[in-house]
Parts: structure tokens; sequence; C-alpha cells
């Protein structure tokens, strides 16, 4: 019998370091930082349970990230951006959980670089990234911007810069570090948990109603007044917030969960018991999604299981395609009957979404979501070189106060005068996040990265022969393509669980072909002999 996760098995060396000098000076860095964190979560002003509850997460998870086995940490850290936003509220954004995802990225890469340069062999190479080359300049280009002119905090801009480069690494971690088919199921499992609970959280929080919930969570009243609607009866009925810090924030998750679920349903390599499981867990999924109430999500979802369906068609694996559309629409009529269900009254609100995903190019005109793009144009005129970092999402929010503060010294409350000093700028469209932040230059390699990423990934996809992985590399393929869709219509890759998806998925995708050949080259039992050559054998 299987663990859920197993050991790694011995990892690609990726960077060979023999000095011992190096080496201690890279132990004690380690110490160094590891007391200081110790540090922050016991010295932070905060109510003494959240002091304590820190420095035992911490205690417990920085050995189990620094472990060789990188799939686990991975999905530990899945896991935690799962409940971060509850956490964050529930702390009063206390900052060592505000930046915890990012601590423990950090401290999985310290458990490999440990690795390399303590387990280093003479003989290792460097082994080559896909796409290693654009991303790399993309980080330059990011960290130049440290140095932009309109540069109004370096804390503030290394706080953002973390937003834009510190879930990179995923990428190479998921296309280095995925060998086997039992990872992939293990993922599976470990995302359908996130989606029950996440479902769970937000069925409660829907059916308790915004009174209710405001009452038992009055940390977010303000997201609750701003997302609150009657219905023809007059209940009142709000976007659950889920475990997450936004309204409808789970419909992000079941964005790329659904697809990896559906994937996992089709999947040769799930035992009957696990497929069924996932069929009801992509039935929640889809309620999930319905009572989330954010059109886009729910467009760039049908899009995406859309673009699974037509890859799997073009490409001929859809031999029972009747059958699969047939089960397919029952899973989506059940998951919206329990939607229904869940609403009750309420459940006029979903004609709305059904409406947008039948004329997503209306709606997006009707949201005056292309005005965005104008706004990118002409913020690309004025800052071609960038406007410097931290002036849009969460840094933007959080270092308000220095924004306006430099605003006014050097601009005098002129946006549009000769000097054309910036203030903070909008995150509807992650364009405009990219030209604000890395400029022209930044954009420009970030689409490439995309572009090149989608294409290698397509033909990832058209190498496979694999049944299974078929279906799983299809799936990644249009999860990649839904979060290039909301580039047009919100921060994307600077907040989670996006971003996450996006590196990782992309990292899966283009090893999932290695994979596939791996399986084909097993080593096949040799033929039973005839019984005449096996009898005169044994008379020789």
């Amino acid at each position: 019998m299987t663990t859920l996760f197993r050991t790694e098995q011995s990892s690609p060396r990726l960077l060979t370091v023999n000095s011992p000098a190096l080496q201690i000076l890279f132990l004690t860095l380690l110490i160094v930082i590891g007391l200081v964190i110790v540090y922050l979560a016991a010295q932070e002003e905060v109510i003494f349970s959240t002091r304590m509850s820190l420095i035992v997460g911490y205690l417990i998870g920085v050995p189990i990230l620094l472990s060789a086995n990188y799939n686990r940490s991975i999905m530990m850290i899945f896991l935690f951006a799962s409940v971060a936003g509850l956490l964050k509220y529930k702390t009063d954004f206390n900052p060592v959980v505000h930046v915890t995802i990012d601590i423990m990225l950090v401290i999985l890469c310290f458990g490999w670089a440990i690795r390399r340069f303590f387990a280093a062999r003479s003989s290792d190479k460097p082994i080559s990234t896909p796409c290693e080359k654009l991303i790399l300049i993309f980080v330059a280009i990011c960290i130049l911007q440290l140095f932009n002119a309109y540069t109004y905090s370096y804390v503030a801009s290394l706080a953002a810069l973390k937003m834009h480069i510190l879930m990179i690494p995923l990428f190479f971690f998921g296309y280095h570090y995925t060998r086997s088919i039992d990872q992939l199921r293990q993922r599976g499992i470990v995302f359908g948990i996130i989606a029950l609970v996440m479902s769970a959280a937000a069925v409660s929080q829907f059916q308790k109603g915004p009174e209710q919930v405001k009452a038992e969570m009055p940390e977010y009243t303000g997201i609750i007044d701003q997302n609150t609607w009657q219905d023809e009866t007059g209940r009142s009925f709000f976007r659950p917030m889920s475990t997450t810090s936004n309204a409808g924030g789970a419909s992000t998750w079941m964005q790329c969960i659904i697809p990896l679920t559906l994937a996992l349903c089709m999947a040769k390599f799930v035992s009957k018991r696990l497929r069924f499981l996932m069929i009801a867990t992509l039935a929640i999924c889809i309620m999930t999604l319905f009572i989330s109430l954010i059109r886009q999500m729910f467009v760039v979802t049908a899009i995406s299981l859309a673009l699974m369906l037509f890859l799997q068609l073009m490409s001929r694996r859809l031999g029972q395609g009747a059958l699969v559309f047939i089960a397919l629409s029952v899973i989506v009529l059940g998951g919206y009957n329990l939607a229904k269900n869940v609403a009750g009254t309420s459940s006029g609100a979903f004609q709305e979404l059904i409406v947008t995903a039948a004329s997503p190019v209306s709606a997006f005109q009707q949201n005056n979501r292309y005005v965005m793009l104008g706004v990118v144009w002409q913020v690309a005129q004025m800052y071609p070189l960038g406007a410097g970092l931290g002036r849009t999402g969460p840094a933007a929010v959080k270092f308000y106060g220095e924004i306006q503060a430099f605003y006014e010294i050097y601009h005098d409350h002129q946006w549009r005068s000769e000097m054309h000093v910036p203030s903070m700028m909008p995150s509807e469209n992650y364009f405009l996040v990219l030209i604000s932040e890395t400029g022209i230059p930044g954009t420009i390699i970030m689409v490439l990265i995309v572009l090149v990423l989608l294409w290698k990934g397509l033909k990832a996809y058209i190498a496979i022969q694999d049944d299974s992985l078929k279906w799983y590399s299809a799936s990644c393929l249009s999860i990649l393509v839904s979060i290039f869709i909301v580039f047009f219509g919100g921060p994307a890759l600077i907040t989670t669980p996006l971003n996450l998806f996006f590196w990782f998925l992309g990292g899966v995708l283009l090893k999932l072909p290695e994979l596939d050949r791996s399986l084909r080259t097993e080593i096949v039992p040799s033929p039973v002999p005839h019984l005449s050559t096996a009898h005169f054998a044994g008379k020789a």
C-alpha cells in the first residue's frame, strides 16, 4: 500500500558548490533567518494565541518544508493558501500570517539549495528548463524596477517584487519534480480536499445570510456590505467569502480545481472508489462556482471545460464522446440543482451567470472591462519604463499612505502635470499591472513567457499518447488559457491562487510528455516460451 506522499527519489542536481566556506556561510544565513522569523512571531503585538500558533506552526512546518519530499511541501503551500485569507482577517492582518505563503516557498527553496550545496556530486550537471531564459530576463527587469526614479519606498518595492517573482520557482519544481502518476493522483486528492472545505464554508455562509455572517465574523462587514443584494422576495443574499479574503473568493479556486477534477474522473489510473468521490467533488465544485456569484470566474471556467473537451475531440480521444458529454452534463446539472437548493428563493441570481456565459464578449463590454485597455495604452505612453513597484494590487493598499505622501510632495495634486508623477494604479487588468510596475519591456517579456508556455503546452499535449495523461494535460492547458483570459479582467499573477496554479501547472504540463514516454518504455514481461521449446531446453 502506498502512502499519500512518498519520499522523493534521487533528484536532479541543478547546482553544485563544493566550497566549505560558502557552505558554512549559507548555513549561517539559514540560522539567522530562522531566528529572525521566530523573533518576529514572538514579538508581534497581537493576541497570545496568535503568537503561539505561529511559533508552533513554524516549528512543525519548517522541518517538513525542508524535507526532500517536494510534492508534499508544495501541497502544504496550496493547503495553507486556501485558508490564508480567513486567517489574515481573524488575526487582524498579522504581518507574519500575511507573508506565510511566501515564507513557506522560501523555506522550500532553501531546503532544495541545502541539498545542492551539501549533497552535490562532482558529476552533476545543470539541467535546462523550458522558458528559463525569458523568466530570468523578467526577474531581472523586476529587480531593476527597485531603482526606478518613481520609487516611493524601497520596503514597498520589495513587497511588490515578491508578488511578481516569488512564485516563479513553482514552475521549476513542477517541471523537475513531477515524476510519477502517483503524484498526479495525490495532488488530485489534496485539491479535492481543498475544494470540499471551501465549498462547505461557502454553503454555510450563503445559507446563514449576510446579517448572521456579519454578527459571527464582524471583520468581514465591509466586504459583505459591498456584495449584498435582495431577491424578488426581499431575502438578502451575498457573495460568500468561504475561507478567502475576497467576496466569492472560492470561485477562483474552482476555476482551476474543476478541470483537474474532471481529468481525474476520466483517468484510468484512478480507482473506481476514488473516481466516484471525484465525480461527487466535481458536482460540489460546480455548485460552489454558482453560489459564489462571480461572473468572470464562471465564464472562464466554462471556457476552460469547453476547451478541454474540444482538445480531446480534435485528438479523437472522445471515442465514447456522447457518453462523456452526457456524463458531464449530468454532473453540471447536479451541481446546478445543488446550488438552487442551497440558494432557495435567491436562485434567480444564477440566471445572470448563465446569460453572461452565453455571451461573454457583450458582458465584457457592458462591464467596461475594455476601458482598461485604453488606460493601458495611456500608462504605456506616460511611463514606458514603468512607474515603479508597489502601485497596484495588495502592495498599493498596504502602502497607500506612502504613495499619497510621495504624490503630494512631487506632484502637487496634479496627476497630468509635466512631471507625470504617478499615484495608485488600478488593478482590474494584469496588463495594466505589468505596464505600471515593469514598463513596456517587462510586459513584452511576460506576454512572451505566456505565449511560449501555451505553445509548448499545446505541443506537449499533442505529443502525449497515454489516454489518462492526455486528459490531465488538456486540463492543465485549459487552466493556463483561462488564467490568461483573466489577464484582461483582474490582477491575475500577483494574487493567490492564480499565480500558484499558473506557475506550478505550467511546469507540470511541460513535463508530462517525458512522463508519458517513461510509461511507454517500461519493462514489458518477456513472452512465455513455447512448450516444446521449454521441454527441449530442459532436456539439454
